[in-house]
């Protein structure tokens, strides 16, 4: 799967930080269980500030189910909204909808 075939490409997220545009630049195989991880740039859109990188690590089903993509954004904003500058987030298996 192309980066911009992501459900989550392009979207745009409102947070208690502002708002943000999602950005997949790579998706790539993680581990030998079937894991995935989705590099994002993360563009403040309003107020304007520094792009931020994220590496989101899902199951990669994660990467296809609407639902599940759903929940990945929730994470993302919860993790803007709860850290500052670059880093990787792997929520459980349990919390992504599945």
């Amino acid at each position: 799967m192309n980066p911009d075939q992501l459900q989550l490409h392009g979207s745009v997220l409102g947070t208690s930080k502002g708002t943000w545009l999602l950005d997949v630049v790579d998706i790539r195989k993680y581990g030998a269980d079937g894991r995935t991880a989705v590099l994002f740039h993360l563009r403040p859109k309003d107020p304007p500030g520094p792009r931020r990188k994220l590496t989101l690590i899902v199951p990669a089903s994660a990467v296809k189910s609407p639902l599940e993509c759903a929940s990945c954004a929730g994470h993302i904003r919860s993790w803007i909204e709860s850290c500052e500058g670059d880093g990787m987030l792997e929520p459980a298996a349990a919390t992504l909808g599945t």
